[in-house]
């Protein structure tokens, strides 16, 4: 309750600060662990994030879901190898386990072996549609930065069509992927016109969403490519949010999500 209810106040250190208080006392309560990476990731604090999971490592190595947390947490500090480990550890011990999943994409990607990683999220993908919705989409995502990778364009396409933006439009985390997956689709040449167009009808309700600088920035961009005037309304509003930004946000508002 006291993670919860200063993470609805917008304290993000008290939150943090709670679920650590949680875990020493419960170190298999994983839903804590969860929430302060959910929180280390949105801050950059990749190193947080890592020592959050080592911490309780000794109560959890049964738990393929730890694993991979681990694994993620290791992945975002550039330690690839152990991240690996982690990520084919926990699917050893369930081979359906989504985080880890994730983070096996994430090293496949990133050591450039895209035919791998094309064949085991394919191998994976059947049993996606019954995670939530962001887990769901966002391995699609994946598997069409694969695909991508490899030149398969049309089934990039469909990937987005189909899976990566066709569950919950109105989620937050459904619509940044969907922006960020067409931002590359254009870097590669691919002309998405009337996907941003279509997209751009879903995120004009964020026009004064400044929950999150890396939510904002990609909302932004996405009205923006839809030509949207919620644009400049959003504009506006991360203008306003980084002059008022706490001591804890000013850095990401008013030094890296202004400027970009």
């Amino acid at each position: 309750i006291d993670a919860l209810s200063a993470w609805l106040a917008g304290d993000i250190p008290a939150c943090q600060a709670a679920c650590r208080r949680a875990l020493a006392l419960a170190p298999r309560d994983l839903a804590m662990l969860k929430l302060h990476q959910y929180h280390d990731f949105n801050r950059g604090q990749f190193l947080s994030m890592l020592r959050a999971a080592l911490d309780v490592a000794d109560a959890n190595t049964d738990q393929p879901a730890w694993w991979g947390m681990a694994a993620f947490a290791y992945e975002q500090c550039h330690l690839m190898d152990d991240a690996e480990r982690a990520a084919r550890h926990a699917l050893s011990l369930d081979p359906a386990e989504p985080w880890a999943q994730h983070a096996l994409a994430h090293c496949l990607l990133t050591t450039g072996r895209i035919d791998d990683g094309i064949a085991f999220l394919e191998a994976a993908s059947p049993g996606w549609a019954s995670l939530t919705s962001f887990m769901d989409t966002h391995h699609w995502w994946h598997l069409a930065l694969f695909y991508i990778a490899r030149g398969r364009f049309a089934d990039a396409l469909a990937a987005y069509d189909h899976h990566a933006w066709a569950r919950e439009r109105t989620f937050s985390q459904d619509q940044i992927g969907a922006v960020s997956l067409l931002a590359r689709l254009e870097c590669a040449g691919i002309d998405v016109t009337p996907r941003w167009d279509d997209l751009g009808t879903h995120l004009a309700a964020r026009a004064t969403d400044t929950d999150q600088p890396f939510l904002s920035l990609q909302y932004l961009y996405g009205l923006a490519r839809a030509r949207r005037p919620e644009a400049h309304t959003l504009l506006a509003a991360i203008t306003r949010r980084a002059e008022t930004a706490p001591a804890d946000l000013h850095t990401a508002w008013a030094e890296i999500t202004l400027p970009a």
